[in-house]
């Protein structure tokens, strides 16, 4: 008889891959590049670069956005991965244990940099958060404020990435745990159409 590979995941052994490490560094330095360099050719002709390696600079620094998503990529391959490997080894997704590690990993330096941050603009007066970008930003919604209203005058406003993750951390996980496999790539496919539509519509509106 015919016997299919076993293309199966080893679910006991640990899932590591360091070359995921390797690009996780790289779309650090994308993102560090970003706000690093300026991007605006004539910041780099000022200091006597000549024309091409100004542009070339800017284009860097203005493409190092990109990292941010790369880092949106790889930890929703991760996460979903061990999702699966929950899944598939238990029979179940715990959700509670799930969003009690995400929790533990991510909000208590999370919030200690929002205080420090508040506290901040007491001494630094170009540093300014208004109490309902505060809010925002405190439940997780800082992605859509900037959206909405803009980047706030603050050190803060970086954060915006952490609330992407944390609204992703909160949905798919669930809907995981009532999917199969191929209801996974429709919403996947669902996901990727809204996020294009919602992308085309914010670069019209030229609010992104």
């Amino acid at each position: 008889t015919l016997t299919t590979p076993n293309l199966s995941r080893s679910l006991t052994g640990r899932f590591y891959h360091p070359e995921l490490d390797a690009l996780r560094f790289f779309a650090f330095f994308l993102a560090f590049l970003h706000h690093s360099l300026p991007h605006d050719p004539g910041f780099f002709l000022k200091m006597g670069t000549t024309s091409a390696v100004a542009h070339l600079l800017a284009g860097i620094g203005a493409t190092g956005a990109f990292g941010v998503n790369l880092f949106f990529l790889l930890s929703a391959y991760l996460i979903t991965e061990l999702l699966i490997r929950e899944r598939e080894r238990f029979g179940h997704v715990d959700l509670r244990a799930f969003y009690i590690r995400r929790a533990l990993r991510i909000w208590p330096l999370y919030f200690i940099f929002l205080a420090l941050a508040w506290s901040l603009q007491w001494c630094v007066p170009t540093q300014h958060i208004g109490w309902r970008a505060q809010t925002a930003f405190l439940l997780m919604a800082g992605n859509w404020w900037v959206v909405f209203v803009g980047f706030p005058s603050s050190v803060i406003y970086p954060l915006w990435s952490l609330s992407v993750e944390e609204q992703f951390y909160l949905f798919w996980p669930a809907l995981m745990r009532r999917l199969n496999a191929r209801g996974m790539i429709w919403a996947a496919v669902l996901m990727l159409s809204a996020a294009n539509l919602a992308r085309w519509y914010l670069a019209e509106q030229n609010t992104w």
